[in-house]
């Protein structure tokens, strides 16, 4: 099912080729993968002292990279390395741009009292909005509008005093992250193909991975239609969008990622003349290519499992100065015989090795056969008897799920029809789990954990909204309480802006002329010019 899966091709268009030599890179190297189909291996058993030794030693600094600024303190500087001036600029100038699109398409809509209340975002706005979204992932509700529900079922404290309900669901209905005008519609990730390409060149920027790497692909669920969502048979979400990450094996630091589109018009054309398995080994060859490009020639060590295990992947990344260790399918074509098909006198802990220049392949004997590839390993055991390749292996394929496992903690889990949402909501995820382990690499003996980490952000990115929003309150009630200033007149009946309520409506034909608000002509109308603080519904109608 996977292979089938991955015929459809991949994507070019990734942020890590972003220019023509780029593309070019990969052409060449795509050429390569053919010329390894052709190798034919000599598989022989392996000597009991042997041990490659072609890799070289890994000579970087794993953590925080040169341009990880100095003095970073607080919480939100952290994640204001990934959604920073220029990330947030994006965010604010396309939600504006498609609102303005918006309401030059439906003009009708313009004034209706759902659309009449929006106003133009600014950053301020948008890490409110951000800041609420996180929230929601701390506190969650079976849907966006029970935050702001007065049920005593729910009961949602700090939606309703930051943002109001009409003003977060106006944000979040014309959040984007590209001009539609102006996108290339041949790319299939156009709608968010700018905010993934500044977001990955973060990643890699902040960052130095260890040695120990982890490939693996993360699942976003996501139900509507859409031409690359996957299907998967035997997942729990067996309607997927699928995405490659290449992440730091000890950490679970994301380092590079690539969503899977489908197929390419021209990996299609190049289908009808070759086979099905010809073509899935081409297009993984390509992810693999692609993901690598930033950590070629560093002696890095990647672990992944038998989805990616192919002897020309192995190969090729032997040749970029890249080792590997994987789990093996025992279908894969030009493995040894004897690997393949497990001797039926093998006894439990029993172990057996074969290789082919620096590349070994094992066979190991536990409650059922495990089988393991790898280009740095030789036929060494550890205290149990159990091959020191499976043991590196078990501990280093875990990266790239410690990072889902960051992600996926404190999700709001609100559907959306808008699967760039979907992703772009998985990318602030993502930036949040990558801030927070550099917060940790920093920050080693500190009390926050992941949870406490995510409600400091909350405060911090909600704080300069908090500031704004008192300046305008107490500006809005200077006027309202000058009284000798406003005048009582009358006007069609209205609900009283003071004492009615959802559930005792009072409606009256008395209005104050300055405040433009239904009112009581006695006591409600002084009430309204002399207390300071209103509670949330009265405040909402005259601010």
């Amino acid at each position: 099912m996977a292979q089938d899966e991955l015929s459809e091709g991949l994507n070019e268009d990734d942020p890590m080729i972003v220019d023509e030599e780029m593309r070019i890179q990969v052409e060449d190297d795509s050429s390569e993968s053919a010329n390894d189909d052709e190798y034919m291996p000599q598989w022989e058993d392996v000597p009991q002292d042997w041990q490659p030794n072609w890799l070289g030693p890994y000579q970087l600094n794993p953590g925080p990279s040169s341009e990880f600024p100095p003095n970073i303190r607080e919480v939100s500087q952290y994640f204001s390395l990934f959604y920073d001036t220029e990330v947030l600029n994006l965010l604010v100038e396309e939600t504006n741009r498609y609102a303005s699109q918006f309401f030059e398409e439906h003009q009708n809509q313009a004034n209706s009292s759902y659309y009449k209340d929006w106003t133009p975002c600014d950053a301020v706005k948008i890490k409110a909005y951000l800041g609420l979204i996180i929230h929601m992932g701390l506190s969650q509700y079976p849907r966006f509008e029970h935050h702001w529900s007065t049920s005593p079922l729910y009961g949602c404290s700090l939606c309703p005093n930051i943002m109001q309900k009409k003003d977060f669901f106006l944000i979040h209905s014309f959040f984007h992250f590209s001009d539609n005008r102006t996108a290339n519609l041949e790319d299939k990730l156009y709608k968010i193909r700018r905010l993934f390409e500044l977001l990955s060149s973060r990643f890699c920027k902040f960052y130095v991975p260890h040695r120990e790497l982890s490939l693996d692909e993360r699942i976003v669920k996501y139900s509507g239609r859409l031409s690359f969502l996957q299907f998967i048979r035997n997942k729990p979400n067996q309607f997927e969008i699928k995405v490659f990450v290449l992440a730091d094996a000890p950490t679970g630091y994301v380092y590079n990622w690539k969503v899977y589109t489908g197929a390419e018009a021209r990996e299609n054309e190049q289908r009808r003349n070759q086979n099905d398995r010809s073509q899935s080994q081409q297009a993984l060859f390509r992810t693999i290519v692609e993901l690598t490009n930033n950590v070629v020639n560093r002696n890095h060590v990647i672990a992944f499992d038998s989805y990616y295990a192919y002897l020309n992947i192995v190969r090729y990344l032997t040749r970029r100065n890249i080792g590997c260790v994987a789990t093996l399918d025992s279908r894969r074509r030009l493995i040894p015989i004897k690997i393949k098909k497990q001797r039926r006198t093998m006894q439990p802990q029993e172990s057996y090795f074969q290789k082919d220049q620096n590349v070994m392949t094992m066979v190991f004997k536990d409650k059922r056969f495990v089988r393991i590839i790898s280009s740095i390993h030789g036929r060494q055991l550890d205290q149990n008897n159990r091959p020191i390749a499976l043991r590196d292996y078990n501990n280093w394929a875990r990266g790239v799920d410690l990072s889902n496992q960051l992600v996926s903690s404190y999700h709001h889990g609100h559907k959306s029809v808008k699967w760039y949402k979907i992703l772009a909501l998985n990318f602030l995820e993502t930036s949040i789990a990558n801030a927070y382990i550099l917060y940790k690499h920093q920050n080693p003996f500190t009390a926050h954990k992941h949870l406490k980490f995510r409600e400091a952000l909350v405060i911090e990115l909600l704080q300069d909204y908090i500031n704004q929003r008192i300046i305008q309150i107490q500006a809005r009630q200077v006027e309202r309480i000058i009284l000798g200033q406003h005048h009582i007149g009358k006007r069609d009946q209205r609900n009283c802006a003071v004492c009615s309520t959802k559930t005792a409506r009072i409606t009256t034909i008395y209005y104050c002329q300055e405040c433009n608000v239904n009112v009581c002509p006695v006591n409600c109308f002084y009430r309204l010019h002399t207390v300071l603080t209103l509670h949330s519904r009265i405040k909402s109608r005259n601010m």
